[in-house]
């Protein structure tokens, strides 16, 4: 798991672990990841506004990449976390 993170981050396996530490739970990281690497969002800038107050995955599309879907690219991202998660359990 850690090494297709790294890939899909471009963060180091060492740095994942703090890259992931102020999201609600490991779900919404790896979605984070993902959502990062569909849409071509900086991973910092992404992570700062999913984890800012108020802030949630869809606010950070929506601002971020305003031309997106938001709903559609967060429940794709949802979707292949979800896949990540199964294949690594």
């Amino acid at each position: 798991m850690a090494d297709r993170l790294s890939k899909l981050s471009g963060l180091s396996a060492a740095d994942l672990k703090t890259a992931a530490a102020d999201f609600k739970n490991f779900g919404q990281f790896v979605a984070a990841v993902h959502v990062s690497k569909n849409l071509d969002i900086p991973f910092d800038k992404l992570k700062a506004e999913m984890t800012k107050d108020g802030g949630s995955m869809g606010k950070a599309i929506k601002t971020l990449s305003p031309k997106s879907n938001a709903d559609a690219e967060e429940n794709k991202a949802n979707r292949q976390a979800q896949q990540d998660l199964k294949q690594a359990s």
